[in-house]
């Protein structure tokens, strides 16, 4: 839980942050962000802004990349589908989970219904559905894996913002 907080806390500052590219304002925005990936966590943490995305790295293994330019890389899990025509904004993993956030043009009920459909066709089961509001969430389980899905509207009506959730018991 620590780790979704600190996710949600680095892409507030990304975004705050916005297209920041002078070398002492990089350094200053490291520094406000490892210091507070060190204090969430506890664990040593380096920061890299490079490109418009910023990365970390601390010593429990967690790792991320938020910004620009973000993919998913080659470890990210294969059992989290992903649709297409997305814009990754981050995507992170520790020891125990993995996320991913992004912005779509589909609608959080047409994101809803794609993710139950993929996910219920790879045998997942349905955990549970909660909606309010311009958010909605689902939970899917298999075996000792659960993926979980948090969409919301946002105030620009053609796009969505969504964060997945992988995770192991």
């Amino acid at each position: 839980m620590r780790y979704l907080s600190l996710v949600s806390v680095v892409s507030v500052l990304i975004l705050a942050g916005g297209g920041c590219t002078q070398n002492i304002a990089e350094r200053a925005v490291n520094k406000v962000i490892e210091n507070k990936i060190e204090s969430e966590t506890g664990h040593d943490a380096d920061v890299d802004i490079n490109d418009g995305s910023i990365k970390f790295t601390d010593e429990s293994g967690a790792t991320g990349e938020f910004g620009g330019n973000v993919k998913l890389g080659s470890d990210f899990p294969s059992d989290v589908p992903m649709p297409d025509g997305i814009n990754i904004m981050g995507v992170a993993s520790s020891p125990e989970a993995t996320w991913v956030t992004y912005t779509s043009n589909q609608s959080v009920t047409e994101l809803g219904a794609w993710y139950e459909v993929k996910l219920l066709a790879d045998g997942f089961t349905k955990q549970g559905y909660f909606s309010t509001g311009a958010s909605s969430s689902w939970a899917f389980k298999k075996g000792g894996v659960g993926i979980s899905i948090v969409a919301t509207d946002t105030d620009d009506t053609d796009v969505t913002q969504v964060m997945v959730t992988r995770s192991e018991d």
